[in-house]
């Protein structure tokens, strides 16, 4: 029968080698070191980047955040920033800088002065910072050995929230896509996000849906750079050159963003590598400062504007259906008289079409309707599956067909 062809062991016993092969082609690459770079890399390459930058809309700015660019000015000059700003009554003034008590010995009047500004700020959020070395409970949570704050002298004045959960030796190198909700700390004590805590001081409805979602984290709907948001600079803080609607009942945020053009391509201390950046495949220059990332944090949840992803089993059962698929679909061709010497050409454009309607499908999906596909396994099985399938026929199967033939005229003639 027809359906027989395509619904046998034979296809699923092909379908299975598939995903055992996948399974030890991943355990050998885990386990040399000089593998190891390529699989972190693969494992921070999402297909929704190539939406974020190279595909997404121009959005309107967000009317209710404000960004100001405070640079390398001493604690002085930031005391006399915050005042200028918060004489306007902004509805929250957000910090992106630690002041840790090792930079404060030659400055006593910039802190004194800070600490002036900040005790008349009505809302205020400070950043801390986790340590860089963390260990992994019973749970399998993350647990961080340490939570850095600003100087006691700042912190009385605002509540606070971590900048980044990444240890220091990696958060040059991995992109930004996600915010933790939680961070817990060594002694049971849990810091929640600066983006976070912004946001329930201007709106704790939205926080509330944040925290509702039931995961551990989210992706981050990158609305745009700099650009995207307004903002301002040293001197139009400094000399007045903005009006009270500016700042008026919104969030502002004071954070580094360079020294001096806070739009070019260089490297610099505080950028990260996020999905926006135009150079998609190798490393380029690092694309978004810290402070900006949380602009955008803050933006999905003031918006509401999340993205969601499918289950983790959802996304086996899609690389299995997809895997059986190329496996019923190859397994005729190849023992076809007609077409089989054609079929290693076959399979390969088959393959590459697969390829690119699954990226097309990932990108559309997440365009339209904000829901994450992620069908690596799938894409990885379709790749793959050609190649393992006719090793798999000419090397097990034939040799369990032979055996079984051997034994079955040796004891059952």
């Amino acid at each position: 029968m027809f359906w027989r062809q395509y619904f046998n062991w034979t296809v699923l016993s092909g379908t299975l080698s598939v995903f055992v092969s996948l399974v030890l082609v991943g355990w050998l690459l885990f386990k040399f070191d000089s593998s190891r770079i390529f699989v972190e890399a693969l494992q921070d390459y999402n297909i929704t980047d190539i939406y974020f930058s190279k595909l997404s809309d121009e959005r309107p700015q967000s009317p209710e955040i404000v960004l100001v660019n405070f640079g390398d000015v001493d604690r002085s000059t930031i005391a006399q920033m915050i005042e200028s700003v918060n004489k306007y009554e902004p509805k929250v003034i957000g910090i992106h800088k630690l002041f840790v008590p090792e930079q404060n010995f030659d400055d006593p009047i910039g802190d004194s002065l800070l600490m002036v500004a900040c005790s008349k700020v009505k809302n205020l959020v400070l950043m801390t910072d986790v340590g860089e070395k963390h260990t992994v409970d019973e749970n399998g949570e993350v647990v961080w050995d340490s939570l850095a704050k600003s100087i006691p002298q700042l912190s009385q004045y605002g509540i606070s929230g971590f900048g980044k959960v990444l240890p220091e030796n990696e958060k040059q190198f991995n992109t930004w896509r996600e915010v933790e909700k939680k961070a817990q700390i060594k002694g049971g004590t849990f810091e929640r996000p600066f983006a976070a805590q912004v946001l329930a001081m201007y709106d704790s409805s939205r926080v509330e849906t944040f925290y509702k979602r039931r995961k551990n984290y989210e992706f981050i709907n990158f609305k745009g750079d700099i650009d995207e948001f307004t903002k301002l600079d040293i001197d139009n803080v400094l000399e007045d050159q903005f009006t009270a609607e500016t700042v008026k009942g919104k969030i502002v945020l004071f954070g580094y963003m360079g020294s001096k053009d806070y739009t070019a391509d260089f490297w610099d201390g505080d950028k990260f590598y996020t999905p926006m950046n135009p150079k998609q495949v190798g490393r380029g220059i690092p694309d978004m400062y810290s402070v900006v990332v949380q602009a955008n944090i803050i933006d999905m949840m003031l918006t509401q504007d999340y993205i969601n992803e499918l289950p983790n089993y959802a996304r086996y059962i899609l690389a299995f259906l997809i895997c059986y698929f190329n496996i019923a679909l190859f397994t005729p061709i190849s023992q076809s008289q007609t077409y089989g010497v054609w079929f290693g050409l076959m399979a390969k454009v088959i393959q590459l079409v697969e390829v690119i309607i699954l990226v097309a499908i990932i990108i559309g999906v997440f365009s339209f309707f904000n829901l994450k596909l992620d069908l690596t396994l799938a894409i990885f099985c379709v790749l793959l599956s050609a190649d393992i399938m006719e090793l798999y026929y000419s090397l097990v199967l034939n040799a369990f067909y032979n055996i079984r033939f051997y034994l079955k005229t040796k004891f059952f003639p």
